[in-house]
């Protein structure tokens, strides 16, 4: 079940992705930008849900929560495919431009959140209650910030 559910969440991304491209003839640059773009779509929609739980503003579901985790640490290990060095000069993003300059630091804050939301998945598959999942939620959560925080326009 939850390979299905990653396999559809991956085929949504895509669906985005290509209904994005096939608009306008956009150029390779903006078409790295729209995917790139569809990838943070899905992580924030699942995220979000993952927040709510974790606040006590939506009940705690096991299988659910796990499954949310996963789509999250799916679609994080996707994401250098859409940072490419041909999509600076994409469409405008929320992307400041020291994230060209930066790259090194970039680069290192990514693999940072892919590791803590990998970590996250994994603590959820295994988590009896919401306060099982609080910690590695909170990490995830503060390793997503810590990249916003330096790399993107508010």
């Amino acid at each position: 079940m939850k390979r299905q559910t990653l396999i559809a969440a991956t085929a949504v991304t895509m669906g985005l992705a290509v209904a994005a491209m096939a608009q306008d003839s956009p150029t390779r640059a903006d078409q790295i930008v729209e995917y790139r773009q569809a990838m943070y779509t899905v992580i924030g929609a699942n995220f979000s849900q993952l927040g709510a739980v974790v606040q006590g503003k939506a009940p705690y579901d096991a299988q659910d929560f796990a499954q949310r985790a996963d789509r999250v640490a799916y679609v994080a290990a996707m994401l250098p495919e859409g940072f490419v060095a041909e999509s600076r000069t994409g469409k405008p993003t929320g992307a400041k431009p020291g994230l060209w300059t930066d790259r090194a630091e970039f680069d290192r804050l990514l693999k940072d959140m892919q590791l803590k939301v990998r970590t996250l998945a994994t603590t959820a598959k295994s988590a009896a209650s919401v306060a099982d999942v609080k910690s590695a939620f909170g990490a995830a959560g503060q390793a997503c910030k810590s990249c916003h925080d330096k790399f993107r326009e508010d």
